[in-house]
This record gives C-alpha cells, sequence and structure tokens, in this order.
C-alpha cells in the first residue's frame, strides 16, 4: 500500500490550515500566528531577520544599501521612464534547507 501523500500546500488557506492542523489549533489562531511573521520579517530586517529551518532575511548590505536610479524603455510607445532608487529585501536560505532540496 503507497504512503499517503501530503496535501500540496498552494495557497494562503492551504498553510493556514497545515499550520492548525500540525500544531492543534483553530485555523483562526493559524492565522494570526501566520500574519505575525511578515511583521516580524520586516522589523527585524534592518539587523537580520532569521528563521530557523528557513533562512535569514535582511536589506542589501551597507555598501549597496540602495538600488540606483535607472532609466528604462517604457513598454507604452518607447518612451523613456526612471526607475526610482529603492531599498531590496534579500533571502538567503539556511544550510538546512539547501541540503534538503539538493539530497
Amino acid at each position: 500500500m503507497p504512503a499517503k501523500k501530503a496535501p500540496a500546500i498552494k495557497t494562503k488557506s492551504d498553510i493556514i490550515a497545515a499550520i492548525a492542523d500540525k500544531a492543534g489549533i483553530s485555523k483562526a489562531q493559524a492565522k494570526v500566528a501566520l500574519e505575525a511573521v511578515p511583521a516580524m520579517v520586516l522589523a527585524g530586517a534592518k539587523d537580520g531577520f532569521t528563521f530557523p529551518g528557513l533562512g535569514k532575511f535582511y536589506i542589501l548590505t551597507p555598501k549597496t544599501k540602495t538600488r540606483e536610479m535607472k532609466i528604462m524603455m517604457g513598454k507604452d510607445k518607447g518612451k523613456v521612464k526612471k526607475v526610482k532608487t529603492s531599498k531590496a529585501l534579500k533571502f538567503k536560505a539556511a544550510k538546512v534547507l539547501k541540503d534538503a532540496i539538493n539530497k
């Protein structure tokens, strides 16, 4: 008899259901927990936010803290378009995650 395959997780609702099932909590509690994660990442990204077993979120290093303004050709009738300077949030996968993927 083949082993049961875990259901595919494709939507936010799927993630909430999976968290609720694994943690033994209600879907409402799982939703609150899931929605708290992005706020924690943003609050900690300045100094680097490590999510154990997943990886680290950080803002570009001080040397390259911003993406420089650049001029591009727009899709609409070849108009020149300026792309503003912006900061970028980066993610570096944890070694455990990389190893699991490369098995």
